[in-house]
């Protein structure tokens, strides 16, 4: 994408996200919505960490990095986070919402429970993502990845 797609779509991300906090009902959306390259990330620095590597060196170990050296087509990959990002943003919007709206409280029909499972939700299916990357590594006999 380059730096000037990712800058605007990061604009338009805390565009969006500046609008919805006037929502407590959709205070998941945005973070939900961009749960695949957080947790991307957050997993990809832990990993470095604990092999010793140093965090501000250049690498290649992020897990779309990693599913595009071991041979999937950079649309495949771009789709799967589209698709992993609207996911998100559909928990957050959707089964996520507990809050006040006009001073009564509107909690979605998972109730308290609501939120947890959205998160829940949203983190395993990264993770099934972030495993068939692994084994298409391991495959592509990608040592260290």
């Amino acid at each position: 994408m380059g730096d000037v797609g990712s800058q605007f779509i990061g604009v338009l991300a805390a565009g969006l996200a500046v609008r919805l906090a006037a929502w407590p009902r959709c205070s998941l959306v945005v973070p939900l919505a961009l749960s695949p390259i957080l947790l991307d990330v957050a997993v990809t620095l832990a990993r470095r960490a604990w092999d010793g590597e140093r965090l501000t060196q250049a690498h290649r170990r992020h897990f779309y990095q990693v599913a595009q050296r071991a041979g999937v087509p950079a649309a495949r990959v771009t789709a799967v986070y589209w698709l992993l990002s609207a996911w998100g943003a559909w928990w957050g919007a959707v089964v996520a919402p507990v809050g006040a709206t006009n001073g009564a409280v509107s909690p979605s029909i998972f109730g308290a429970a609501g939120t947890p499972l959205a998160i829940a939700v949203v983190v395993i299916s990264w993770g099934f993502w972030a495993a068939w990357v692994a084994v298409r590594a391991k495959r592509a006999g990608l040592a260290r990845w």
